[in-house]
């Protein structure tokens, strides 16, 4: 469940609660499609090499941290303000939400769905119906990257599936299925989901990791013309990565959150002369 308390939402209804988990259950009911499809069309069929189980585990490890991270994404509290909490930073003051009627930090926002203001607010997202915000960006970014390693593996191996498949259809061969119909449809998602999949969230991956690199969030790349007009831009690329996935590199592949003196949600790195250059208003 989410911590986030829906009471005082412009949609709070019965409907729209539950409405708001369909996107949960189609991510897991995904998983579970392209997990029987690619042990029932690749693993399991014909003759099971030593090559095919091998790859079948390492799927299997790679669906188990996509779950994992998953899971922390929804049920993880992304960073909610706590008002005893705010902090100025020497040259950056707190901005005020009119929703919540109270202070909030820099580089908080206020998400209309989780009805709250967020640290670190990069966006909501449906799919893990939660926003992505300061405590769980790293789940998120992880998610993304072992769906991409888990996909990668199932086309690797269905991709063959269906080109024997396509040579049955050209040769007229109906009766080499079990199922004439169902056997080629599976097969064809099973193909063709996996690599959608993959280009898709290598765009969004790539998106999320150029943020971590420079400092940003989703919202700030938005709000500024370019990283340098940021006031939290950084050109050390290599620290703005740590801060997010953890200093040590065993743990950037683990969904273990990383507590930071510089990524507490109230006091941030900022660029002294993009703020004089720029004078960039952030309680807008």
């Amino acid at each position: 469940m989410c911590y986030y308390n829906y009471s005082n939402s412009n949609s709070d209804s019965p409907i729209c609660k539950i409405l708001s988990f369909i996107p949960v259950v189609i991510v897991y009911a995904t998983i579970l499609l392209m997990l029987y499809i690619f042990s029932i069309y690749y693993v399991f069929s014909k003759i099971i090499t030593l090559s095919k189980l091998i790859i079948f585990i390492i799927t299997l490890i790679f669906t188990f941290m996509m779950i994992w991270c998953h899971m922390l994404c929804v049920t993880k509290n992304p960073g909610t303000v706590k008002e005893n909490r705010i902090i100025n930073n020497s040259n950056i003051e707190s901005s005020y939400c009119d929703k919540c009627e109270r202070k909030r930090p820099p580089r908080s926002h206020h998400c209309r769905s989780c009805n709250t203001c967020i640290l670190k607010m990069d966006h909501h997202c449906p799919w893990i119906r939660n926003c992505v915000g300061l405590y769980n960006q790293k789940y998120f970014i992880l998610f993304i990257f072992y769906t991409i390693l888990a996909c990668s593996l199932v086309f690797s191996g269905m991709i063959n599936i269906f080109l024997e498949f396509d040579e049955k259809i050209r040769k007229d061969k109906e009766n080499s299925f079990d199922n004439p119909f169902l056997d080629p449809l599976l097969i064809v998602v099973g193909t063709t989901l996996p690599i959608i999949l993959v280009l898709t969230l290598s765009i969004l991956f790539c998106q999320q990791i150029y943020f971590i690199l420079n400092n940003m969030t989703n919202i700030e790349s938005i709000k500024y013309k370019n990283k340098e007009n940021s006031p939290f831009y950084s050109p050390k690329l290599c620290d703005n990565f740590k801060i997010v996935m953890g200093e040590n590199c065993i743990v950037w592949f683990l969904p273990i959150f990383y507590k930071n003196s510089k990524n507490d949600g109230y006091r941030y790195y900022t660029n002294l002369n993009s703020l004089e250059e720029e004078n960039i208003n952030l309680k807008t």
